[in-house]
């Protein structure tokens, strides 16, 4: 992997590395410039079982989050405490049938339900050469500018269904997520030409873990199926 910024000399090469990590990769020794307003350029190649290197990828680029956001808050139309939203995560399966567990979510404000609208006008009497929005929450806003629809620049957009009462077969799932005009975050079919898959079983989801599982294409009940595993950072 190569980085590097503006300029052809790179901030970080890591060689060729064997390994079979392809997340979370630690960039010990990367020369980047904190809290700067840099573009990082990356790319990658990789080598196959007769050590024959690929062509490299096509370019890529991300920036560091400036020093300003270290202090950034979390904002939405009402506080939690108002919401009044049940304690914990294991609410799935059999558990939202029971009468306090109903009430319990039953008694949860509405606005904490809905989408809401954030708006900032401002204006500038400077030419703009490039511009920079930050929002966290991938899958689960909209942005436009002008009025119109800003698309995002991995050619993210759509929408993300979280259902826990959407529940396939009892005792097997509690519910499922799905993904709808958006690239999937997670998984391929490995025996479909690497085919994104955009819907899961959730199998698991507490505080702690996040099992998700899909069947392959044309399976039946018993055939095969892909899972995915997630656990908590400690």
């Amino acid at each position: 992997m190569r980085l590097r910024f503006g300029k052809p000399a790179p901030v970080w090469n890591t060689g060729k590395v064997q390994s079979s990590q392809s997340q979370l990769i630690p960039t010990h020794g990367a020369k980047f410039l904190r809290f700067s307003f840099y573009n990082y350029i990356w790319r990658v190649r990789v080598w196959d079982e007769t050590d024959a290197p690929s062509e490299w990828s096509r370019e890529a680029k991300f920036r560091l989050v400036p020093q300003g956001f270290s202090w950034a808050e979390w904002i939405g139309a009402i506080t939690r405490k108002d919401a009044r939203l049940p304690e914990g995560r294991k609410f799935h399966g059999g558990e939202l049938k029971k009468p306090e567990v109903k009430a319990a979510w039953e008694d949860v404000d509405t606005l904490a339900k809905k989408s809401i609208c954030l708006r900032k006008t401002f204006r500038t009497d400077k030419k703009i050469a490039e511009a920079t929005a930050y929002i966290c929450g991938l899958g689960f806003y909209e942005f436009t500018l002008n009025g119109k629809k800003v698309e995002m620049s991995r050619g993210e957009s759509g929408n993300i269904s979280w259902d826990l009462s959407a529940i396939a077969k009892e005792g097997w799932d509690v519910g499922t997520l799905s993904f709808s005009g958006t690239n999937p975050l997670l998984g391929v079919q490995p025996n479909s030409d690497n085919a994104p898959e955009y819907n899961y079983h959730i199998l698991v989801s507490d505080d702690n873990h996040l099992y998700l599982c899909a069947p392959e294409a044309g399976a039946g009940e018993g055939g095969t199926a892909w899972f995915w595993m997630f656990k908590a950072k400690e």
